[in-house]
């Protein structure tokens, strides 16, 4: 198959799998705490570690990659999974090798989807829910910087230790610029990153599903016409 064509069109732009696996792995994390420091592997990390795989791998399909792409991906998940499920049987401490693959993983995730998005000529359903998903997405890449940046600095991100359910309900409400105000950042870095992940979370909502929005209503406003 040339590796300009996608490996799955069966699964091209159903971006219903993609949100249903984003929407999961934040209910994770707003429920179930995960170790911040050297300790055997637990539960929850073999499960975050599942789902970002497989998140990953629904984007890939639903984005329309190629071959080889899909085929490194889903090798370099199997072996993840895999070392997550051994160190936990095993009761090893794999928390910073696992915490870099969830990172880039859901780096790399928003910007697939959202490339298979922009090529969209026509605004479907699926392609709304599609930017729904990268969305979400956009909260969970900075819920484990907010996590980097409490590891690496002396003080604590929010001036108290806090679970890491509370780094992924911070990013939520910062994006959606909710600021209950029940934590906040206390650090300069800490308060930079959370004001970046307001304004880029506007920016997406203004500049990308707006755009979307708008299509898709010329879109259904162009069938209407047409049927009548």
């Amino acid at each position: 198959m040339p590796p300009d064509r996608p490996f799955a069109p069966w699964f091209l732009d159903r971006f219903a799998f993609v949100l249903a696996a984003v929407s999961t792995t934040v209910l994770v994390l707003l429920l179930f705490d995960l170790p911040r420091t050297s300790t055997a592997t637990t539960q929850e990390e073999v499960g975050v570690t599942l789902l970002t795989a497989v998140t990953l791998v629904f984007a890939l399909l639903a984005s329309g990659v190629s071959r080889p792409v899909f085929s490194v991906a889903v090798l370099s998940g199997v072996l993840f999974v895999g070392w997550a499920l051994i160190s936990w049987i095993a009761g090893s401490d794999s928390v910073g090798f696992l915490r870099w693959f969830w990172f880039l993983l859901v780096v790399a995730t928003p910007f697939i989807v959202l490339r298979r998005l922009v090529a969209h000529r026509v605004v479907t359903n699926e392609t709304l829910i599609g930017a729904a998903s990268v969305y979400l997405l956009i909260a969970v890449v900075f819920m484990f910087l907010f996590l980097a940046i409490d590891a690496v600095q002396a003080e604590p991100f929010f001036g108290e230790p806090e679970p890491t359910t509370g780094f992924m309900y911070f990013a939520l409400v910062t994006i959606t610029t909710l600021g209950y105000g029940d934590l906040t950042p206390a650090t300069d870095t800490a308060r930079a990153v959370a004001v970046a992940t307001a304004v880029i979370g506007q920016i997406y909502l203004v500049f990308i599903v707006a755009r979307m929005v708008a299509l898709y209503t010329r879109t259904a406003r162009g069938d209407a016409d047409a049927s009548t």
